[in-house]
């Protein structure tokens, strides 16, 4: 509690002396490269040791264009990818995964931007058809991969925070929400990168 009031008076103190929007917003193209987290929400209501099940942690890549739209707004197309792909717990499948993201930002403070907007996130499961050998009660038993590729398209609601560091470099803090509409089948991923202008 005491945290969360320091929070709101430091962002109320810093807004009364210095509160500016950004003197020269202009178009720019950013590469932002951080970490991604899957299902994050599973990933603390179960034991630690089966958080690795339910949810995945790595590294992530972004190309982010903002374009000028008005004195504080920028539309901010971006393409981003899971680095690098994840293979699954038989270590016969891979998992490469994407985001084609369509976000306006908007300038709160001159270092300060929020994110708002929707996109897709592109899932590809490729396997070679391999036999597995697993636990299967007492004994083990042979499973079947299928081998080929399938494809997962799902929208996404999409929210984030940017804090410009300097005209080169910021930091951002981003959330995708998952099936939006279905209460059982939502879930959330997160991002945080470090951009830099190019």
């Amino acid at each position: 509690m005491t945290k969360n009031i320091l929070f709101v008076f430091l962002c109320l103190f810093i807004s009364a002396n210095g509160y500016a929007r950004p003197r020269r917003i202009q178009s720019f193209t950013s590469l932002d490269l951080g970490g991604y987290g899957t299902n994050l929400i599973e990933r603390f209501n179960v034991n630690p040791e089966n958080a690795s099940l339910v949810s995945t942690l790595g590294g992530y890549a972004r190309i982010r264009r903002g374009i000028k739209l008005g004195q504080s707004l920028l539309f901010e197309p971006s393409f981003g990818t899971m680095l690098p792909w994840r293979a699954g717990a038989d270590g016969k499948t891979y998992t490469f995964m994407s985001h084609l993201d369509l976000t306006v930002g908007w300038h709160l403070l001159s270092w300060l931007k929020v994110r708002i907007g929707s996109g897709v996130q592109w899932t590809l499961i490729m396997g070679n058809g391999a036999t597995v050998t697993l636990p299967n009660g007492n004994g083990t038993s042979d499973f079947y991969n299928p081998s080929g590729a399938s494809n997962a398209f799902l929208m996404t609601a999409n929210g984030g925070l940017e804090f410009v560091l300097s005209e080169k470099v910021s930091v951002a803090l981003d959330a995708y929400i998952l099936q939006v509409a279905s209460e059982s089948r939502r879930s959330l991923n997160a991002s945080a990168t470090l951009g830099i202008r190019l």
